[in-house]
């Protein structure tokens, strides 16, 4: 009985350490991410500076930016590629495994800047996302209420619209907050806009934005791809999304399939009646057209072994030319530039600048 008394205590002995092996094993692959940040943020904004750089070649060489297939991959133009591809050993464990980075280049230009668009547009494009039909059998005037509480969330007085919501309504809720009184400025505030987010008076209720779990809608992840707040400007209509030309055309599918099809033939002429059509669209809802990358959002990934680093940035370009870099001077959200800054006559501002969390607007 002696013997079977410590073989069993040697069994949950044995147990225990491994329990307690593997927990100090995750922990320690935990802290070590945090204890590698330092190395993998250098290597984020090295790699950022090398992407500048190659922007800043382009534009200096053709005075300015239009999108082109060896653009868009800097790091191979720069013959930068990630050093991971050497990796011959096939081993993660983490402090031989060579450091592996990655750059993308969108064009923010490419999104419809959000508050030059009209009223009735921006009323059709929530209707059509409250019923989910993407092809224009909607009542327009469903999106009305939606309208009312994106406006009055913004507008500095506390009189709400005819069907939309202002502090009274929202000093109710649970938790109560108020309404702001200014510009969105991030997309995580629709979620407390009435009609977007979660319905705080039923909470089986879904806005458009947000299902009843509290995830993301499809429609949303559109809205984010094709709306900006850093464009204030003209949109490239060579770099927009599907769902803009859909928003554009007033989601008529057979305007739309024509569209489609002219921007995606490669042919002069095709291309040039895009431009065309898609002008006179855009002229509708007060929105203008260029061909230049005005807005460019850059996003970095460095990794090594488990650990990763991510670095998103928005730049503004073509600061100095004209009308417009002395209208950019003048904006009170926009501060004035640095002696040093001047000298170097740098063609580029930087508007966000995000590390790993909230890289989302």
């Amino acid at each position: 009985s002696i013997l079977v008394f410590v073989l069993g205590l040697l069994v949950l002995l044995s147990a225990l350490s491994i329990r307690l092996i593997k927990e100090t094993t995750q922990e320690l692959r935990h802290v070590s991410q945090f204890y590698r940040k330092d190395d993998l943020r250098i290597y984020a904004y090295s790699c950022l500076d090398l992407v500048v750089g190659v922007v800043n070649e382009w534009y200096m060489t053709e005075g300015r930016i239009e999108p082109t297939w060896q653009f868009w991959d800097p790091l191979r133009y720069a013959d930068k590629m990630s050093p991971a591809m050497f990796n011959t050993d096939g081993k993660d464990n983490g402090d031989s495994y060579p450091f592996e980075w990655d750059a993308r280049l969108l064009d923010e230009t490419g999104k419809i800047p959000l508050f030059k668009v009209d009223n009735g547009k921006l009323s059709k494009l929530f209707a059509a996302m409250m019923i989910e039909d993407q092809w224009g059998n909607y009542d327009e005037e469903e999106g009305q209420p939606l309208l009312d509480s994106f406006k009055d969330w913004q507008d500095s007085d506390n009189e709400p619209r005819e069907e939309g919501a202002e502090d009274e309504f929202y000093e109710n809720l649970d938790p109560p907050y108020f309404t702001p009184g200014r510009k969105i400025y991030s997309y995580n505030e629709f979620q407390m806009i009435r009609g977007f987010g979660l319905s705080y008076e039923d909470p089986d209720e879904s806005g458009i934005f947000y299902d009843e779990n509290g995830f993301e809608t499809k429609e949303f992840k559109e809205f984010k791809d094709s709306f900006s707040f850093y464009n204030e400007d003209k949109i490239n209509p060579f770099s927009t999304t599907e769902f803009i030309i859909r928003f554009l055309a007033d989601f008529d599918e057979y305007l739309v399939e024509e569209l489609l099809e002219l921007r995606g033939s490669g042919d002069s002429s095709d291309l040039d009646e895009y431009y065309r059509k898609i002008e006179q669209l855009a002229g509708k809802a007060g929105l203008a057209l260029t061909q230049k990358i005005d807005f460019l959002r850059i996003e970095i990934t460095i990794k090594k072994g488990k650990s990763v680093f991510k670095l998103h940035a928005v730049l503004e370009i073509n600061i100095n030319q004209g009308a417009r870099g002395q209208a950019n001077q003048s904006k009170k959200n926009v501060l004035p530039r640095s002696k040093l800054n001047l000298g170097m006559n740098y063609p580029f501002r930087i508007l966000a600048l995000k590390e790993n969390e909230n890289l989302i607007d």
